[in-house]
């Protein structure tokens, strides 16, 4: 897919920006795209802070919430909550939340929030419009078979787990199993996750 497919070129720009600051939304490809203004402005400081971002988080379906932060777990390594301290799945997946966000305050000590929140929102952004685009699976499986073998060989090296390492790639394999099957689901929950988080982000 060329990347004009998805952002407008130069010339457009300020038309885009100016529709997109009346509606909050645009419609390119074949699904709504919300987040044009995070992508071509810099971070918004009084809102792009650790609290609002954990604050809107919270607000989300546990389940729904999972599916929509899958690779933030990935990318904090998050280690797999013990079975025997949760009840229900529901408990576990919160849980498992709670441990990614004291982890991820803990790395955002020191370092400027702005940013920091800004580019986990687009990286997550990035990672449910690819899903629910058929025309980017390939690229999303070829990524997530790339995340595997990365996986496997830090448990080869000593680096992670066993235990951390096998419970992620049960995960990931699940991911891709599901991804052709899950790619309406996935376009579902990157319009609720403009709407519900995004939006209230954007100055």
């Amino acid at each position: 897919m060329k990347a004009t497919k998805w952002y407008p070129r130069a010339g457009r720009a300020a038309d885009t920006v100016r529709v997109f600051a009346d509606e909050r939304s645009i419609h390119m490809s074949d699904f709504s795209i919300c987040h044009i203004q995070y992508v071509t402005l810099a971070p918004h400081p009084d809102r792009n802070s650790l609290e609002n971002l954990f604050r809107l988080l919270e607000k989300l379906d546990v389940f729904e919430r999972e599916r929509m932060l899958t690779w933030m777990y990935l990318a904090f390594l998050e280690a797999p909550v013990t079975q025997g301290t949760a009840e229900t799945e529901e408990e576990r997946l919160e849980l498992r939340y709670n441990k990614f966000e004291r982890k991820f305050r803990h790395t955002a000590i020191g370092v400027f929030e702005p940013f920091l929140v800004h580019a986990v929102v687009t990286y997550t952004l990035a990672y449910l419009r690819e899903c629910g685009d058929k025309a980017c699976l390939d690229a999303v499986l070829h990524k997530s078979q790339s995340a595997l073998k990365v996986l496997n060989r830090r448990i080869a090296e000593g680096t992670l787990s066993p235990e951390v390492g096998e419970a992620m790639i049960g995960n990931l394999e699940e991911h891709i199993n599901n991804l052709h099957a899950d790619v309406e689901l996935a376009r579902q929950r990157y319009e609720r996750f403009c709407d519900k988080v995004v939006k209230k982000m954007l100055p």
